[in-house]
């Protein structure tokens, strides 16, 4: 008798044992359970030398997506947001050759802090050191991308990662971000300033 009680009483800790690694299993599962999303984000309109253009952007339609080009009688643009950073091609047609200065150029983040950038090609270990400024010739096109440099980090076994460009969910949802992009024409300064609003946020994925 006193057997057969001593062997339920075992059943019924193994059982509730298991019950109770099931139940934290399923909490910690859950907890690391999140959701995977892309901003949905206008180019609103664009700035030169503080002025407002009057040529406006138009988007590029490819789902999810957030690409715009705009152009102007110096050079055609396409953009593309990303979630690490910001693709853009620039193709001259100006007539003169143009040059960018990388150590100047910003990305205005969501809280309006001016964050300093680097762009492709550049190595992330390298990242604080002076980048050499970019010569367009005339009738001729590059391709970059840029991250700010507060974005980037170094894992412990001494790889690379990029934090999003935009965090903060759905608060980020009606601020704007901007790009401040100086080029240089004939000796003088082109001031471009591209105004893009974080309109809302597109949830299509659930990863663990």
């Amino acid at each position: 008798m006193n057997i057969f009680r001593i062997k339920r009483e075992l059943e019924m800790k193994i059982i509730i044992t298991m019950l109770y690694l099931i139940i934290i299993g399923v909490l910690l599962s859950s907890c690391a359970m999140k959701y995977d999303g892309m901003y949905v984000i206008l180019l609103n309109d664009i700035e030169i030398n503080g002025v407002k253009s009057v040529y406006s952007a138009v988007k590029i339609n490819e789902e999810k997506v957030n690409k715009y080009t705009y152009q102007d009688e110096n050079i055609d643009f396409v953009w593309h947001l990303m979630n690490d950073g910001i693709a853009f091609s620039l193709f001259n047609k100006s007539g003169s050759s143009l040059k960018i200065h990388w150590d100047d150029v910003l990305i205005i983040n969501e809280s309006g802090i001016a964050l300093s950038v680097i762009h492709k090609g550049i190595k992330y270990i390298n990242k604080n050191n002076h980048q050499p400024p970019t010569t367009v010739i005339n009738n001729s096109k590059i391709d970059e991308f840029i991250v700010p440099k507060i974005k980037i980090f170094s894992y412990s076994d001494g790889s690379w990662g990029v934090y999003k460009l935009i965090e903060g969910g759905e608060e980020a949802i009606g601020r704007n971000i901007k790009v401040y992009l100086p080029v240089e024409k004939n000796s003088q300064i082109i001031e471009y300033i591209f105004n893009f609003h974080i309109q809302d946020i597109q949830w299509f994925n659930k990863k663990s």
